[in-house]
């Protein structure tokens, strides 16, 4: 089942999130591997600049038959401002149930942080993503971003950064200029 835009509610990220965020995302992705991705310290230390989006579409518990009423996540984005680059923000994790993918509920999250960024002083928001995550990459590239070029890469060939999460962990890296937004 779908759910329509309408039905979600963007809100700041906060840190009793983290259960149900972690318990829906081996769900999601079939894996544990991104839930190491996201620790505790997220929700607790980055929360003002985090974003929760949020339905009541949960199967059961449904509010219309007389049942409790209870938000489930839609998605959520874990966002930081750079202490170090400044003017740079950087999207950590960027997760979307996939009953509410294609329903603009992972713009809807960008474009609040975005707004969070700019209003916080930042001009550039940057991301990474798996090579192998070509859905991530084209999404990030409809949310206006762009790649990043790879040292000595051609401008065709794959914009892949070795080892930059660590060892074996290749990435994708993604910029866009807020004052384009």
């Amino acid at each position: 089942m779908s759910m329509p835009a309408t039905a979600v509610r963007i809100r700041t990220l906060r840190e009793d999130d983290y259960e149900p965020v972690i318990a829906a995302l081996a769900s999601w992705w079939g894996n544990d591997h991104v839930v190491r991705m996201l620790p505790r310290l997220f929700f607790r230390h980055f929360a003002a600049t985090s974003l929760a989006a949020e339905s009541g579409f949960g199967g059961e518990g449904d509010h219309e038959y007389g049942h409790e009423y209870r938000a489930v996540p839609a998605g959520f984005l874990v966002g930081i401002l750079s202490s170090s680059v400044p003017g740079e923000a950087h999207a950590h994790f960027v997760g979307v149930a996939p009953q509410a993918r294609g329903q603009g509920v992972g713009r809807a999250l960008y474009s609040r942080f975005f707004e969070i960024a700019a209003e916080r002083g930042c001009t550039r928001v940057t991301a990474v993503t798996s090579p192998a995550n070509v859905g991530s990459q084209d999404f990030h590239a409809r949310v206006g971003f762009r790649c990043v070029p790879a040292p000595g890469t051609q401008p065709s060939a794959p914009q892949v950064w070795k080892d930059w999460d660590g060892p074996g962990e290749d990435r994708v890296r993604f910029e866009r200029d807020l004052a384009a937004s």
